[in-house]
């Protein structure tokens, strides 16, 4: 339009200038409108920019018409044709040509919105892995924003959307769209503490989880940390339970598992001591008998016993509490032993004894003493009793005893003698009416005089003054005690002595209840509060007898004593090693 209406006006420049209203409109009439058009950067997902609030965009804007040159004013400040290295947003541009003709056109640069990564983990009762150490773990990804599709690494150098069985542990994940634009996000997946058996522990009856063999009082204490409480438990014996009672001995497996199934196994061996074994032994005569003849008593059973748990009690028929018997008859004897946990264990034995018929009891006649005699023939001895007690016996070397089962002489009297006449063959005008010692403490005859008939006797004894009562020795012949210095002796003693005893060395045979057991670690002392209340109450120790008690029991069995003596140092010594354990912790 413009060049032909030069071509016009060059042809009619007459007509032209003499019609100057005729020019002006058809100049504006054929004159081109001033335009722009843009020509916008592109990315994937239609935007204009690559990513949200990246500043890559551009703008080429080409100009229609009007004349050159050109001014170029952005809403930006910028005063060029084009725009480049800018963000999303609405862009407004003013041309102005030659001739002052402007054109304000606007254009807007889109973006994608914003990526966002939302990321979800499983979850066992709490923890993202279900135990400790597992691999069950997962993660999934959920991606907004950005371009699609996009593309997933994760720090474990996987590449998908999520993750499934890993362990605990921090994992980021960066995804990137279509535009190449990225995003990160991390995620930290726990796990439960490592499950363990902290104890399995039994209760001790001396050293044995189960106190008697065969028996069914052993207990089991189970304590388990770690994983996901509550616990179940299952035991091999088939129960359910944390703890186990009534158990018996053997070796017990638990298995604990948690809420998320993890387990832990762990198991405990219970003891028990060995079947109490009694082995009583008879005594056994020549003629095969435990007894030497009907009626006798002689016999004896010796006890041997094993297992449980000493030390033993003895309980006999007819309430004997020794572990051996003697002077008995034939007959059933049954003993009972408990040990130290209370265990039992019976055991009889049968003492045989010789019918009645092995003797005539109403005379022999017709007898020849060289082929009919009473005797034996080989090297035992002969005894001759009588209520049951021995009162002669001859040895197989000839010797007799009469009172005494070991004669040392052709005929020794262990008892009291009386004779009408008693001579020393070295002297037999020498009457002989009594036995004393001379000033060396020799066995010499005391002849009879007239001053003998003011002194008191006793039954049997030994004087070195016959008048006197003073260094005198008494000798009871059926019991054997013995009397020093006095003529009473208490029942149940052996020996008695009015006046001091001096010797080097005096040794008591006590085994039983000897207090070694105060160190066992189940022994428990009572309390030092405990015992200064008993002796504010008592003014003694507990187990000491007090002076009343030794009073009244006419003495004090010092063997018992230094038993009770020996348990309350034992007993000090576990208090002084607790105190010195609080001092050190104070001190700490």
């Amino acid at each position: 339009m413009k060049h032909l209406f030069a071509s016009q006006f060059l042809k009619s420049k007459k007509n032209l200038i003499a019609s100057p209203l005729l020019f002006f409109i058809v100049s504006h009439s054929f004159a081109q409108v001033l335009d722009v058009t843009f020509d916008l950067s592109s990315y994937a997902g239609g935007y204009h920019v690559a990513c949200n609030g990246s500043t890559n965009g551009s703008i080429v804007a080409t100009i229609v018409n009007g004349t050159s040159p050109y001014t170029y004013v952005w809403n930006t400040g910028a005063t060029t044709q084009n725009l480049t290295n800018v963000g999303a947003g609405v862009y407004t541009l003013t041309v102005t040509d030659n001739a002052s003709h402007t054109k304000t056109k606007t254009v807007t640069l889109l973006q994608s919105a914003l990526m966002q990564i939302t990321l979800g983990a499983s979850n066992y009762n709490g923890y993202n892995v279900s135990r400790y150490g597992g691999t069950d773990g997962t993660v999934a990804s959920n991606v907004t924003g950005g371009s699609p599709s996009y593309t997933y690494l994760w720090s474990n150098g996987a590449t998908v959307s999520g993750l499934s069985n890993v362990a605990a542990g921090t994992y980021t994940v960066t995804v990137t769209d279509a535009n190449g634009c990225t995003k990160q996000k991390t995620t930290t997946l726990t796990q439960p503490t490592a499950m363990a058996i902290s104890s399995i522990t039994s209760t001790l009856h001396n050293t044995y989880n189960v106190s008697c063999n065969g028996g069914s009082d052993g207990v089991i204490n189970l304590t388990a940390i770690g994983g996901v409480a509550p616990y179940n438990y299952q035991w091999n014996n088939g129960s359910f339970s944390q703890n186990q009672t009534n158990l018996s001995a053997g070796t017990y497996t638990v298995v604990v598992r948690d809420v998320n199934n993890a387990s832990i196994s762990g198991s405990i061996t219970l003891t028990q001591p060995t079947a109490i074994s009694i082995s009583a032994t008879p005594s056994t005569y020549p003629n095969g008998y435990s007894v030497s003849c009907f009626q006798c008593f002689n016999g004896s059973i010796a006890a041997t016993v094993t297992g449980g748990k000493s030390p033993y009690t003895y309980l006999w028929t007819g309430s004997q509490t020794t572990s051996t018997l003697s002077s008995l008859g034939g007959g059933a004897y049954t003993l009972t032993v408990t040990d130290l946990n209370s265990c039992t264990k019976q055991s009889t034995t049968t003492l045989t004894e010789p019918s009645s018929n092995d003797w005539s009891m109403s005379g022999n006649t017709a007898i020849n003493a060289n082929t009919t005699f009473i005797g034996t023939l080989d090297t035992s001895s002969i005894a001759l009793r009588t209520n049951n007690t021995e009162r002669l016996r001859i040895k197989n070397d000839g010797n007799v005893g009469i009172g005494t089962k070991t004669p040392q002489a052709k005929l020794q009297v262990a008892g009291n003698l009386i004779v009408d006449s008693l001579k020393f063959t070295s002297n037999a005008s020498n009457e002989i009416h009594l036995l004393g010692t001379n000033s060396n403490g020799e066995l010499r005859g005391v002849p009879k005089y007239v001053g003998l008939a003011s002194c008191v006797q006793p039954v049997l004894a030994w004087y070195n003054n016959p008048c006197s009562d003073d260094g005198s020795v008494y000798l009871e012949p059926i019991t054997s005690r013995v009397g020093i210095g006095t003529e009473i002796i208490p029942e149940d003693y052996k020996l008695a002595v009015k006046g001091k005893i001096i010797c080097e060395e005096i040794k008591v045979k006590l085994y039983i209840n000897w207090p070694d057991y105060i160190f066992d670690k189940s022994y428990k002392p009572i309390s030092l509060f405990e015992l200064e209340n008993f002796i504010k109450v008592n003014k003694h120790l507990p187990g000491i007898p007090s002076a009343q008690e030794v009073s009244n029991n006419d003495g004090i069995n010092l063997g018992e004593l230094q038993t009770e003596m020996l348990k309350k140092l034992e007993e000090l010594t576990l208090y002084i090693i607790e105190l010195q354990k609080q001092v050190d912790a104070l001190k700490k």
